[in-house]
């Protein structure tokens, strides 16, 4: 005997919900760093800087969320633009997992293929030290 009841769970619930995850740290980011940034939310200093005296590659990072919170993209790029790129990334990729779930259709293959994984590393290297550079050239923090 065989119950016709269905054991699969909605598209939206079926898969990997990893994109909604960072949108979430991203969207309690955008509420916690103006907190942060008025001294409510204890936020710990820069080890780099306190250390060394130079900003690490993600010093402005608080600044640049609340920049975003306000909407100020342009100074929010000028304050740490690798954090202000992983928020507009984060954005586009809960956006294309949403329409990929409600359409049934496959937009994030092409970019989750594991065929790129060895340029992968080098890359987000590559990446962070550029940042890196732009931070300790804007001297903005």
């Amino acid at each position: 005997m065989s119950d016709d009841v269905p054991t699969s769970k909605p598209p939206l619930l079926r898969s990997d919900r990893t994109p909604l995850y960072w949108m979430g740290g991203m969207l309690a980011a955008l509420v916690l760093a103006p907190m942060a940034f008025r001294g409510w939310l204890p936020v710990p200093p820069c080890l780099l800087r306190k250390v060394a005296g130079i900003p690490c590659p993600l010093c402005g990072g608080t600044r640049c969320m609340m920049a975003l919170s306000c909407m100020h993209w342009g100074q929010a790029i000028c304050l740490n633009p690798l954090v202000a790129a992983v928020f507009a990334l984060v954005v586009v990729w809960a956006f294309l997992w949403l329409v990929e779930k409600i359409s049934g259709g496959s937009w994030l293959a092409p970019f989750t293929a594991k065929a790129g994984a060895k340029i992968r590393w080098p890359l987000l290297l590559a990446v962070l030290l550029l940042n890196w550079f732009f931070v300790l050239w804007m001297k903005v923090v």
